[in-house]
């Protein structure tokens, strides 16, 4: 089994594939989710990604490409897992600003455990409140 750690950074974002930014240098929010099945982990983990695009924006299919690549990978925790797609998306894509949510428990059972992480990255400088306090929380 392999490793995050054995696994070049760089190789596990070359999976990522952007098409050119059609929004030029307006500022809007864009969002890709999936489902991760992780080794160790007791259920499925949700992961949505949003981000301000600045140079480009994801191609879905390079997106699941990406989420196969995390899942064969080994993750000692949810919140390692989250700190690595938030980097990869913000330094692959180039975002302004990037999110990622990532969710794991049994959603049937309100009394189960559910373990919810959830970073965000930004360039330094950017700044648009306006647009970023009007977003759900996901």
């Amino acid at each position: 089994m392999t490793g995050v750690q054995d696994m070049d950074v760089f190789k596990r974002r070359a999976v990522l594939k952007g098409l050119d930014n059609p929004g030029g240098g307006a500022d809007y929010v864009t969002g890709i989710q999936g489902q991760l099945t992780l080794t160790g982990f007791d259920h499925p983990v949700s992961i949505a990604i949003r981000y301000v695009p600045d140079r480009y924006v994801v191609t879905p299919e390079s997106f699941q490409a990406y989420l196969e690549t995390l899942e064969a990978l080994t993750w000692n925790t949810l919140e390692e897992v989250a700190v690595a797609a938030a980097k990869d998306i913000s330094n692959e894509l180039l975002t302004r600003w990037a999110q990622a949510n990532l969710r794991t428990g049994d959603p049937e059972n309100d009394q189960a455990l559910t373990h919810d992480v959830t970073i965000e990255d930004r360039q330094p400088g950017w700044r648009n409140d306006d647009l970023l306090y009007r977003l759900t929380p996901i």
